[in-house]
């Protein structure tokens, strides 16, 4: 399986972690409610820069991973370029990601998720990513972004904090919030499409 002002809120938990027993009923329900919240929140958010610093925060929260990243597709240059990450988002804003190199990549290809717990071992780890930035992945857990079967990007975690490995529940959820982030991103793209478009007309009056 191998709207109010954006504040980062990395130390703000949503409390939607894998750390949770899922077995308990009411922590399960508990769990489904806070997910369900998120989502509507994610669907709420129309500014597209909140709404990416949004969804790799609670990626990682959902994971209980140290760190989470969002790439999208530059069909262009035809590579994955970071649009957002928890961490280090200077540096890797500025990294384009080979789609035939890299385990995000496989993700993006196969349209699948991809769970490595062995990063080190893994032939298509992408080792430009660690020498610039100070964060060894050890386990990553990468999920495709699909709108109306058009392949967008690829969700990620790296590291889950309890140095536990990724597993099908972290995987399930992860795929989750990537379907509805997708549908968030795409609205939120039309949206500041129509905008620069009304705002143009109105330059042209």
């Amino acid at each position: 399986r191998s709207e109010q002002a954006y504040t980062p809120r990395r130390a703000q938990s949503c409390g939607i972690t894998s750390r949770m027993d899922l077995s308990d009923p009411l922590t399960r329900a508990a769990h489904h409610e806070r997910v369900l919240q998120l989502f509507n929140e994610l669907a709420s958010i129309v500014s597209l820069e909140r709404l990416l610093h949004r969804i790799v925060e609670a990626a990682a929260d959902l994971t209980d991973a140290e760190a989470a990243g969002l790439l999208l597709h530059d069909e262009k240059a035809d590579v994955l370029r970071f649009v957002a990450a928890s961490v280090y988002a200077d540096v890797l804003l500025d990294i384009p990601v080979p789609i035939d190199r890299s385990i995000a990549g496989a993700a993006f290809t196969s349209g699948q998720p991809v769970v490595v717990n062995e990063v080190s071992a893994d032939p298509r780890h992408f080792k430009a990513i660690e020498e610039k930035v100070p964060l060894k992945a050890r386990s990553l857990l990468a999920v495709p972004l699909q709108y109306l079967q058009r392949r967008v990007g690829v969700l990620e975690v790296e590291n889950k904090r309890s140095g536990a490995p990724f597993d099908d529940n972290d995987a399930v959820a992860l795929q989750l919030l990537a379907t509805q982030a997708t549908v968030a991103i795409e609205n939120a793209r039309l949206i500041e499409t129509l905008d620069r478009h009304r705002a143009h007309l109105e330059d042209l009056v």
